[in-house]
């Protein structure tokens, strides 16, 4: 009976006609505060990051991802005609559309949604930074097989992104503190599905991840214990730490010979969502050691022509990998002292540091033309003025 109940072809019947049911049971916060969980583990990326929604049903977890991460490029796949129907009927503009005024921008998709078997990904090799999964796996097949299409089409350094319900009895703890009628039912419905399949632990989870050559993985407790929540990263080749950063870095379509803009014009220039700048912070801290209500302080680094000491440029980044591939010999060679931290900025709040901008200066090409120097000028910014959200 369980067998027949979770075979394919009825787990395909069942979706195609109950979106709706599907929408009404996921617009809660407890699915919502997953998603951000998930969202906590993308990779460091390009100034766009490219993700694959795997079972992304009617496209509601896709747009919710684009909530978190407006930076965000989102392919949603489903083998599930009725869940995608709505999907395209239901997706608007993206923030970045929007933003830069895009013709017809409003009947314009903030995801592409294509039906696809996933375990016959219709993505190119490499190409990809994170994969998202959300009540997928659990109920796939052929796991072993999605496995190594995930493997194929994410880029060296992406990862695969998943969250399935866990093993366990009926989940009475998790919502008996639960005041919402609908979250309630929502909890015991998913329940009652993932009983007819294969539900996971931490340990299978991690065991399998690695048994299809994942690195870095990592599995935990999600969802009030009701999901486990894993990921694996696609294994670089043989590259130490520096080459790993810059093969990242060069992803960035913001490549090429720097720029000089000024600050007002920043938003403008940057393709993507954020800016990442080079700090010092005082006091030098570790987040867990400050005390609350301890002022903190930032400043920005800065580089000043030789001509004219008093003229600086703010050094700024379309990336955190291209942040850091700069920092890291500018540090170790000691013209940058005081870096403590690579803080991250919505791109809109360049218009308040009122400064000329130097944009992704690759450190070498800059320390031998002599047209900029590291002399100790540095740019107050806000701390509280920082986004979050990246490793």
């Amino acid at each position: 009976m369980r067998r027949a109940l979770s075979s394919p072809r009825l787990t395909r019947f069942y979706f195609d006609r109950v979106e709706l049911l599907y929408s009404w049971l996921t617009t809660i916060p407890l699915w919502h505060g997953s998603l951000r969980e998930m969202a906590r583990h993308f990779p460091p990326s390009a100034a766009q990051l490219k993700v694959l929604n795997v079972g992304c049903g009617p496209g509601r977890l896709a747009r919710q991802l684009l909530d978190f991460r407006p930076d965000l490029h989102i392919v949603g796949l489903d083998f599930s005609m009725g869940m995608l129907r709505r999907a395209w009927l239901t997706s608007p503009p993206t923030p970045l559309q929007l933003e830069r005024g895009e013709e017809n921008a409003k009947s314009l998709h903030p995801v592409e949604f294509a039906q696809a078997a996933l375990t016959r990904l219709p993505i190119s090799d490499n190409s990809i930074d994170a994969i998202t999964a959300h009540g997928v796996y659990y109920i796939l097949d052929d796991p072993a097989a999605f496995l190594q299409e995930a493997m194929r089409v994410l880029r060296p350094g992406g990862r695969l992104i998943l969250l399935d319900p866990a093993r366990r009895s009926c989940p009475l703890d998790a919502v008996k503190h639960i005041r919402r009628p609908r979250v309630v039912i929502s909890v015991l419905i998913w329940h009652a599905i993932a009983c007819l399949h294969k539900r996971v632990s931490l340990e299978e989870m991690a065991a399998q991840l690695i048994e299809a050559g994942f690195a870095r993985v990592l599995t935990e407790r999600a969802m009030e214990g009701c999901a486990v929540l894993s990921r694996g990263e696609k294994p670089y080749p043989d590259l130490s730490t520096v080459e790993r950063i810059a093969r990242t870095a060069a992803t960035d379509e913001n490549t090429g010979s720097w720029q000089v803009v000024d600050s007002s014009a920043l938003p403008a220039a940057v393709r993507g969502r954020f800016v990442f700048l080079l700090v010092r912070q005082t006091p030098d801290k570790p987040p867990w050691a400050i005390r609350p209500g301890e002022t903190i302080h930032w400043d920005a680094a800065m580089v000043s022509d030789p001509a004219d000491r008093r003229r600086a440029y703010l050094l700024a980044f379309t990336s955190l990998p291209k942040a850091v591939e700069f920092m890291q010999p500018a540090v170790t060679s000691g013209l940058l002292k005081g870096v403590n931290k690579v803080a991250k900025f919505d791109k809109a709040a360049a218009l308040q540091w009122a400064a000329d901008v130097l944009l992704n200066p690759p450190f070498e090409k800059l320390r031998k033309s002599g047209r900029h120097v590291f002399a100790g000028a540095w740019l107050a910014v806000d701390p509280a003025r920082a986004a979050a959200g990246e490793e």
